[in-house]
């Protein structure tokens, strides 16, 4: 009974509501119309708030009277007695995906998973017209389609009006969820000495989970659970064979993620059904409500010892990245993955850089060829010619680096020294789009840069400006020739503390507008291939003889991974 006497928490279907933008001050209270109202209740926080009124913000839409929870439910369910349950372990099955995979998934969830092996099942019905009885069996699910995770039990009780209680314990022990009801046919009872449990399949949706509690599960038939839906186009290039699996998961930030990632990445290791090394070349599309024209991102991996291992970390770090942004819920979320997968080494190597006709030095906005050889693995090599263009500041020696993605990729420097800060989805996407992929090959120019002396050269305009009014004067001249030596020492100190400012010696820019600006001066350019490149080359030019002041400029440190 104690199950009942919880609030449902339900995510709506439909698109979730925008967040505004713009920061509201923490100093203004709720406006009269505010459908929060005021209350003061009585809340012992601590020792030595107890018994103090605290007011507290109550919405008017949740508060709900006990009576309306459980009013119809106690007739039908008055003669339960939670003294006589007795709390059991909830084995969780899982079909469809490998058995290490289950293994990873069974750490992640914290919860005691039991592979099935046997074939991924077709996408589940729904009937929610369905009356089931106390007594028969009944599933709970946190996956379901061609992935299956979820438990099954026992069907205690149900009321007139379509509530439940079932199990007798928790199944995960989350509290407020919206996890599917389905039915469930046993076909044995596996004894344990530590715990028995029922081994069976999952049947159709019959309506909703809204609450896991010590005491048991409950919900209410003849509903719905909205979800986050995943799709695996799955092409093996080897063997000729092409699948496409469809999962969804229960639509939670948090637990989500987790079985929506593995759910993918299980299906991959089982349908390729080998362990070892290989090429796999990803294209992701993320899509749904506040995501316009979705986002996709396309990368090759490869690996000498275990290909799928390789894809856990970025699937880890999209997924999570989406459904835990801090800016912006999506919902309805869908994830939808291309895979083509091959044992052969799709590997290319960058070999050697030359650059033809180099000339001793090289004034500003040159343009440099640069011959760069790649060689795919145990093929003939084959020469890529790359023109790059130097900095219009470039000054002293510069340095060509050609380099595989992802290979001393540049760290969000601003970002990381505090300087900036992603404040909106639609700026993570941006910064996100820039992050480096396996097969792309970068060539770029970069190095010391002069300083800007556009400011200098106002300044100089300002105070020949100001002599000529001086010579004007007559008499003011010779009474200012007293001043003048000690005005220049003071002029040069001055100069010299604005020859450099704090902005002059850290860069403020996030990468994206960086490699925006490198793009348009032709100073990098980023070739994709369908290859995963290795490899990194450097040579050196003299940008100019002239011995000038330095400043940071273009030089960023960078990271390799």
């Amino acid at each position: 009974m104690k199950a009942l006497d919880w609030p449902d928490s339900v995510p709506p279907f439909g698109v979730a509501p925008k967040v505004v933008q713009e920061p509201v001050s923490m100093d203004i209270g709720p406006s009269s119309g505010d459908s929060k109202v005021e209350k003061t209740v009585t809340v012992a926080a601590s020792d030595d708030d107890k018994g103090k009124d605290i007011p507290v913000f109550i919405s008017s839409d949740d508060v709900i009277s006990p009576d309306e929870i459980s009013a119809d439910a106690s007739i039908d369910l008055s003669m339960l007695s939670t003294a006589d349950l007795k709390p059991l372990a909830m084995p969780i099955l899982v079909d469809g995906i490998s058995g290490r995979i289950a293994s990873e998934m069974e750490k992640r969830l914290g919860l005691p998973l039991i592979p099935l092996g046997g074939a991924s099942a077709a996408a589940s019905n729904v009937d929610l017209k369905a009356e089931p009885k106390p007594g028969s069996a009944i599933g709970a699910a946190l996956a379901w389609g061609d992935v299956r995770i979820g438990g099954i039990g026992t069907l205690t009780a149900k009321s007139k009006d379509g509530r439940f209680i079932a199990f007798g314990h928790p199944m995960a022990g989350q509290g407020a969820v919206a996890f599917p009801l389905t039915e469930a046919t046993i076909l044995q009872v596996i004894p344990s000495i530590r715990d028995s449990f029922k081994l069976g399949y999952q049947g159709p949706i019959i309506g909703i989970i809204t609450q896991d509690r010590p005491e048991a599960i409950a919900g209410h038939l003849g509903r719905l659970a909205p979800a986050i839906s995943y799709t695996v186009r799955f092409n093996d290039v080897d063997n000729k064979r092409q699948y496409v699996k469809r999962f969804q998961t229960a639509a939670d930030s948090f637990s989500g993620p987790v079985t929506g990632t593995l759910g993918m990445l299980g299906l991959i290791d089982d349908l390729w059904a080998r362990k070892g090394q290989g090429t796999a070349m990803l294209k992701y599309r993320f899509s749904g409500g506040n995501l316009v024209n979705g986002w996709e991102r396309r990368n090759i991996f490869f690996s000498e010892k275990d290909l799928v291992k390789t894809l856990l970390e970025e699937f880890d770090n999209l997924s999570n990245l989406f459904a835990l942004n801090q800016f912006q819920e999506i919902r309805p979320f869908g994830v939808d993955l291309d895979v083509e997968i091959t044992s052969d080494a799709r590997v290319v190597f960058i070999e050697k850089i030359d650059i033809p006709d180099k000339k001793d030095f090289y004034s500003p906005g040159d343009k440099v060829n640069i011959d760069v050889t790649l060689r795919p693995w145990r093929k003939r090599a084959m020469v890529k010619r790359i023109t790059l263009t130097v900095p219009k500041n470039a000054v002293g020696f510069s340095e060509i680096v050609v380099r595989g993605g992802g290979i001393e990729e540049p760290d969000q420097a601003a970002i990381a020294n505090g300087l900036r800060s992603i404040t909106n989805l639609k700026d993570l996407l941006k910064e996100l789009s820039v992050s480096e992929t396996n097969n792309q090959i970068f060539a770029e120019i970069s190095g010391p840069e002069i300083k800007d002396k556009n400011k200098d050269k106002n300044k100089e305009k300002e105070i020949s400006k100001d002599s000529g009014k001086d010579k004007n004067d007559g008499g003011k001249e010779d009474k200012a020739k007293d001043g003048k030596s000690k005005e220049k020492g003071k002029d040069k100190d001055k100069d010299k503390k604005d020859d450099m400012s704090i902005e002059d010696m850290m860069d403020s820019r996030l990468l994206s507008e960086i490699r925006d600006e490198d793009l348009k001066e032709n100073s990098l350019q980023i070739i994709d291939t369908n290859y995963y490149v290795e490899g990194l080359l450097r040579k050196f030019i003299k940008s100019s003889a002239v011995t000038v002041k330095l400043t940071r400029g273009r030089q960023r440190k960078r990271k390799r991974l």
